[in-house]
Order: structure tokens, then sequence, then C-alpha cells
């Protein structure tokens, strides 16, 4: 079977599948433009919609969608992609090998992310939502922020923690180097 996904009647990927017994061999790709921050809700959708057409509770993708033969999934990173919603690798050596690559890109990832708040955005204690926002706000990257873009999100970080939220309000709309950094970031992730 094949499919065609459109989101708003625009076409932003497609796949195709092979269903045996409880099991479907299937794979997708979201076009370029559309990768990012919603496609693996896509495919959760999608696998949905097999599990409720086919009753199958199990799906496999072939090598070929991570990377096998590949070079655009091997670019894109499609291998932690699957990963991430659960696929695992069906030999044990592969398996240990990507759960051991995982927990350390999830380790050097944490540690990034804690330098860049030690280093970047100053923080009080107590303050619950800036703590909150602290890691949207690391994910960023505001290392290579103009002076004034990082005043302002200290600005901001504070005034969540304030009595106001309309304060806060204001002040989000006027940050636009965070809301396009954070597009950027969505869009790069998976």
């Amino acid at each position: 079977m094949g499919y065609l996904i459109l989101s708003n009647g625009v076409p932003i990927g497609y796949g195709g599948s092979s269903v045996l017994f409880k099991q479907v061999n299937t794979g997708i790709n979201i076009f370029d433009e559309f990768r990012g921050s919603e496609a693996a809700f896509i495919w959760t959708q999608v696998m949905r919609a097999y599990h409720s057409l086919t009753a199958c509770t199990r799906f496999v993708a072939n090598p070929y969608q991570f990377g096998g033969d590949n070079s655009e999934a091997l670019r894109s990173g499609a291998f932690w992609f699957y990963y991430r919603l659960g696929y695992r690798p069906v030999f044990a050596e592969v398996r240990k090998l990507a759960q051991k690559e995982f927990t350390k890109i999830r380790r050097e990832s944490a540690a990034r992310v804690l330098k860049k708040l030690a280093k970047d955005i100053g923080m009080r204690s107590g303050s619950s939502g800036s703590k909150a926002l602290a890691p949207i706000v690391a994910a960023v990257g505001p290392g290579n922020w103009s002076r004034e873009d990082k005043r302002l999100t200290r600005e901001l970080l504070r005034a969540k923690d304030g009595k106001r939220e309309a304060h806060y309000a204001r002040l989000l709309v006027r940050h636009d180097k965070l809301l396009f950094s954070l597009k950027k970031v969505c869009r790069r992730a998976d």
C-alpha cells in the first residue's frame, strides 16, 4: 500500500507499506521543508491509521529507511528519528551499540545545555517559571546572541516568575530572536 500525507491539503510526505499478518513493514519520507517538530507526530498518526486498518501490532523499518544505501536518510539522522519512536535494531550487538550511543548523545547534549545555562543566563534560586523556560532557552543556543537579546532573555525569565503574566507575555511578543531561533531548532528536531 502506498500513501500520501497531507497537512491542511498540502502534500508533506509519502510512504509505503507491506502488511504480513500483524506486522507492517513501512517507511516514511517527509519532504525537507516539513521535517522537524511535527514529523514524529505525523509518523505516529500514520502508524495509528495502519493499526486501525489492519490491527497490526508490530512495525518494521527496513535498513533503507534509516541509511542503508540511502544517503538522504543518513544525512537526516533518520535512525534516531525511528529510535526515539521506539524502534530498536533486530540484532543484539547493534541494539547495544545504539543504546550506548543514544545514552552518550543525551548525556553530551545535557552537558552542553547546562554549560550554556551557567554561562549565558543568570537565574535566582526558587524561580519556578524561569526554571521551566531555561531548557527551552538553552536549546536555542543563546551564546552568540547580541547583548541586547541576552538582556531581554534575562528580563523575560525574571518576568515569568513575576506576579503578572501580562508583563511576561508582552516581553515574549517582543523577543523575535527567541521566536525565530526556537523555530529553527524545532525544524531541525525529530
